[in-house]
């Protein structure tokens, strides 16, 4: 991971050595920063996820044990929200974690989606709002969900609009508007949502 300044100074902030304490850093996938200048990055292959402070400090805040009782697998998607929280997808563990400040890790959702049949398989983008609503997409199955306190609903299928349909949404395929709407890309389908939330 390199840092830029508006300057054009370039710095090398992360490498494969992680933390230089043991923990590695792999084939990073996503990135995203809080409001407190930290930044979080997202390793598929080393199955963590690294924060890099202001002052340059690195740490694991997550790694494959996940939960200690779910376990993350091929991390993707990461993203934080006002509170200082951080969500990661685990690609090919099927599942949702949040890491509090405080460090206490929570799985938030798993395949099981909104357990109402609709899965979240392949979890790969994921976006968070400032109050912590947090948007994620599933390739395999097609679908995308809102995660809100606890609830996890289902707001695009692979029948996207209708008309134009929403496959196989690949990394980073999340992104929020200035007001509020969401846009998602279907990969595979060659198609770009707009969805407009209450």
């Amino acid at each position: 991971v390199h840092k830029i300044t508006p300057e054009g100074d370039k710095s090398l902030v992360l490498d494969s050595s992680g933390d230089g304490m043991g923990s590695s850093f792999f084939g990073p996938f996503e990135i995203d920063t809080d409001l407190f200048g930290n930044v979080f990055v997202a390793a598929n292959e080393s199955d963590n996820v690294f924060k890099i402070s202001p002052a340059g400090l690195v740490s694991e805040i997550i790694n494959a044990s996940g939960d200690g009782t779910n376990p993350l697998s091929g991390p993707h998607g990461v993203g934080c929200d006002a509170a200082g929280n951080v969500y990661v997808t685990g690609n090919t563990s099927d599942n949702v974690f949040r890491i509090e400040p405080s460090g206490t890790i929570t799985q938030i959702m798993d395949i099981n989606g909104d357990g109402a049949g609709n899965l979240l398989d392949n979890p790969t983008g994921l976006k968070a709002t400032a109050d912590g609503k947090v948007y994620v997409t599933a390739f395999e199955s097609d679908n995308a969900f809102e995660w809100d306190s606890g609830t996890a609903t289902q707001i695009l299928t692979i029948f996207g609009d209708g008309f134009a349909p929403f496959d196989n949404p690949a990394d980073d395929t999340v992104a929020i508007g200035p007001n509020g709407e969401l846009y998602m890309t279907g990969t595979d389908s060659d198609t770009v949502f707009r969805i407009l939330l209450p």
